[in-house]
């Protein structure tokens, strides 16, 4: 995988973070030391799923040898499209989070990295390193934690979260069908 694809699938991912930033620094104004701990804990979970579901998929990859790659790969592309459909569902609720509360921080970047883990174990079955991923996952989860963090508290709208959500999947899907591409020999990989 090449490595704007990396620091694509890793943007992406992260989008789902900057969404949620916004929707808690909507709910009030965060000290400094908030929106640090936030933006810690959402990456942390990120990070830590990712990593797991990584090692999931690479300890089943071996077993479904010829089906690894097309199951990452329908893997990526039905992710993508979850995260469309689910932001704009309109029984999905914009919500705001008070994350000054500890246990609805964890329950809630809990809840946002469960889309870690399954790109985790979609990276892992199309053969991609754990290590160029998880850099670029945690540094941008953080990065746009923050920022998210600072939109929602200083613009404030629910609708920025919903297009990011929509962005991000898109990106998803995009990747999933150029790993597609690639398997198929319509594409180089490099």
């Amino acid at each position: 995988m090449n490595l704007y694809a990396i620091i694509a699938l890793s943007f992406a991912l992260s989008l789902h973070v900057f969404s949620i930033g916004i929707k808690s620094g909507i709910f009030r104004c965060q000290s400094t030391i908030e929106w640090l701990r936030t933006s810690f804990f959402f990456t942390l979970f990120q990070v830590l799923l990712f990593t797991i579901g990584w090692f999931a998929a690479s300890g089943i990859a071996p077993m479904i040898k010829s089906l690894s790659q097309p199951l990452g790969i329908v893997l990526l592309i039905l992710l993508g499209f979850k995260i469309i459909i689910n932001s704009v569902d309109p029984r999905s609720n914009p919500t705001v989070f008070n994350v000054s509360n500890i246990r609805i921080l964890a329950i809630l970047s809990l809840a946002s990295a469960i889309n870690a883990f399954l790109v985790g174990m979609a990276i892992a079955l199309v053969n991609i390193e754990l290590l160029p991923m998880l850099y670029y996952i945690a540094s941008l989860s953080f990065i746009l934690s923050i920022s998210g963090i600072l939109v929602g508290k200083t613009i404030g709208k629910l609708k920025m979260s919903i297009r990011a959500d929509i962005f991000g999947g898109t990106i998803v899907v995009i990747i999933g069908v150029y790993f597609l591409l690639v398997f198929l020999g319509y594409l180089n990989l490099n």
